[in-house]
């Protein structure tokens, strides 16, 4: 596939020239740093785990002095561990930053190509369309490109990608390829054994077994898991205190009048159950709070569904497909690491498993919210 400036090229009949930048001053104390852009412009370039990629390369960079500075259009989102966060940059200022840089490293987008005619270093990751239609065009011989395999498809060209090809690169080829782009030779890094089918997510879940003296969430998704822990006292404290809507997940029926007193508050009640209360269900219907009903035993599925035919309800067998993924990672070594997009709040405590023993079907239920990893030295 011909790269696109080659196409308009042919097209107007004019020669791919080199582009002239006129780079303006941007104060920095710096001297030695990367660039790097994640494109939240278009959804099929925006790369998940980039947290995941810094946290690789930080105590290498550190070690060496060398800095991260995120470059942005004004809509871009901080990827947490960056060094500093430029988002208002004008394109001579990014040109100045992306010149002064050991090099850059992120999505395909103007940056990118800055850093090519500027003849910098670079590292840019590519899925719903391929290198060879838009990878840099001068300079090729510094360029480091990374490709989504696809599963073996071909590219979709689309912008709002589900799932994101882009997110099937794994994080250590990223900060690997950065490492080889500052002809750093020797580090440590990390080996992704499975990233979870929830790992994106940001929640926090409450177990009231104990009011929380702090609850610090930004802008994750609150859960009060009232199926861990069920205690009405403790949820009626947590609701008056928190500031900001949450859902309670719960397999027993709550209180109608604690639920009615802070219904402004909750913005959605999932009810999980081998057999569901009928006035519980009824309150729900007619309550006008958003809510989900899971039946967590098979073979009372049918018969829950016919004796509440107008509510939709459908299986929810956690220990099921946790079972499927222990088998499938039975191997797994003692020495792994895992990073959580979930983590429970007890008290004063924070962890991310109710259970660290792989042995435990417990560990493999709270598995689809990790990214499991192994420690490499290279």
């Amino acid at each position: 596939m011909s790269h696109l400036c080659k196409v308009y090229s042919k097209s107007l009949d004019v020669k791919i020239g080199y582009p002239v930048l006129q780079p303006h001053y941007f104060p920095i104390l710096q001297e030695k740093f990367v660039t790097f852009h994640n494109s939240d412009k278009v959804a099929s370039k925006s790369y998940s785990y980039y947290e995941d990629t810094i946290k690789i390369l930080k105590p290498e960079l550190e070690k060496r002095d060398i800095k991260i500075f995120q470059i942005g259009e004004g809509n871009d989102k901080k990827i947490d561990g960056v060094d500093e966060f430029y988002n208002f940059t004008s394109f001579k200022q990014s040109s100045y930053l992306i010149d002064k840089s050991l090099g850059h490293f992120g999505a395909d987008s103007g940056p990118l190509h800055i850093a090519s005619a500027l003849n910098k270093p670079s590292l840019s990751l590519y899925s719903h369309a391929p290198v060879s239609l838009c990878g840099p065009l001068w300079n090729k011989g510094k360029a480091i490109t990374l490709e989504s395999h696809r599963n073996g498809n071909k590219p979709s060209f689309s912008n709002h990608e589900d799932p994101k090809t882009i997110d099937l690169i794994k994080p250590e080829e990223i900060a690997e390829s950065v490492f080889k782009m500052l002809n750093i030779c020797k580090y440590t890094s990390q080996k992704t054994i499975f990233i979870g089918d929830k790992y994106k997510s940001k929640i926090v879940d409450i177990i009231p077994s104990s009011m929380p003296s702090n609850i610090s969430v930004d802008d994750a998704e609150i859960r009060i898991r009232m199926d861990i822990h069920f205690d009405e006292e403790v949820l009626t404290q947590i609701l008056k205190s928190i500031g900001r809507q949450v859902e309670i997940i719960t397999n027993n029926h709550l209180n109608e009048n604690l639920v009615e007193s802070f219904k402004p508050k909750i913005s959605k009640i999932t009810y999980n159950a081998e057999r569901f209360n009928a006035d519980f269900l009824k309150y729900l219907k007619h309550s006008g709070l958003n809510f989900e009903l899971n039946c967590t035993k098979e073979k009372n599925l049918s018969e829950e569904r016919v004796k509440f035919f107008n509510y939709e309800i459908v299986l929810c067998d956690k220990k099921e497909s946790a079972k499927k993924l222990k088998e499938k990672y039975k191997d797994l070594k003692h020495s792994f690491k895992f990073y959580s997009g979930r983590f429970y709040v007890r008290g004063d405590e924070t962890f991310a498993s109710l259970c660290k023993n792989t042995d435990d079907i417990q560990f493999w239920n709270d598995a689809k919210y990790f990214r499991v990893y192994e420690s490499v030295t290279v």
